[in-house]
């Protein structure tokens, strides 16, 4: 794979323009999504009326009462809008890149769960390149708690999940190359699976004119199955050579 560059500036525009595009996207789904509406709503018009007419009259329901082809363009509709992303995260550090951008999809009970793509970045320090890694993120918040003197505000005490990145760099590897004796790395250097857990603050933004309909902050600690079984089987290492930091920002988009 080629380099995406040769310095940090380089990889700082290219991660504000994947910002950008993911700010816009959800933006013009609204809008695309709001003409589709009011253009079903004038073309089917003559449909609606009798359905609902049949509905008062003691009928069938509504929704049973609309031809077949209205009740599936519906559904793909609502399938559609489940693909939209709902939200934007920025993150610092924690094994996936020295900064990370992604979007994501909350659901659930009270949106607990939450599924991340992410794309980091890692300068070149002195690699010949910029390493990238993608990275796939499962996350579970099992309480949010409102503060009482501050109705905007509110604690996500523990968030946990695990994630899978993987290195776009053809220098790492799933296998072991040929070139090495048999078993002599039983493990793989391009995708690592981690755990974490963590905390975070998050608050309703009250300003109409915003982007965003919240703002998250939040921090976490992982470790990764290689640092686990290392950390298992060496009692001189110290939390901080096998436990990764991260901060991050997440920006709600949609409801």
């Amino acid at each position: 794979m080629k380099s995406f560059g040769s310095d940090i500036p380089a990889c700082l525009r290219l991660a504000l323009f994947l910002c950008a595009c993911l700010l816009a996207f959800p933006l013009a789904a609204q809008e695309a999504d709001s003409a589709a509406c009011r253009v079903d709503s004038a073309a089917c018009g003559a449909v609606l009326a009798p359905a609902v007419e049949d509905s008062t009259a003691g009928g069938a329901g509504v929704r049973d009462s609309l031809p077949r082809y209205v009740r599936h363009a519906d559904f793909m509709r609502a399938l559609w809008d489940r693909l939209v992303p709902q939200y934007l995260k920025v993150q610092y550090a924690g094994s996936i890149g020295l900064v990370s951008i992604g979007t994501g999809w909350d659901y659930g009970r009270h949106d607990r769960w939450e599924t991340d793509l992410l794309v980091g970045f890692t300068p070149k320090y002195e690699d010949t390149r910029i390493k990238v890694t993608l990275t796939l993120r499962q996350q579970f918040t099992p309480w949010s708690l409102p503060l009482k003197r501050a109705p905007r505000w509110s604690v996500e005490p523990l968030t946990c999940g695990l994630f899978m990145s993987t290195t776009l760099d053809n220098r790492f590897w799933t296998q072991e190359p040929g070139r090495y004796p048999n078993s002599y790395y039983n493990f793989s250097t391009k995708v690592r699976f981690n755990l974490f857990l963590g905390q975070q603050v998050t608050v309703s933004l009250a300003n109409r004119k915003a982007l965003h309909r919240a703002v998250s902050f939040y921090y976490q600690l992982s470790i990764s199955e290689l640092n686990l079984v290392s950390a298992w089987g060496n009692s001189y290492l110290r939390p901080s050579d096998y436990l990764s930091l991260a901060f991050g920002l997440k920006f709600h988009l949609l409801d």
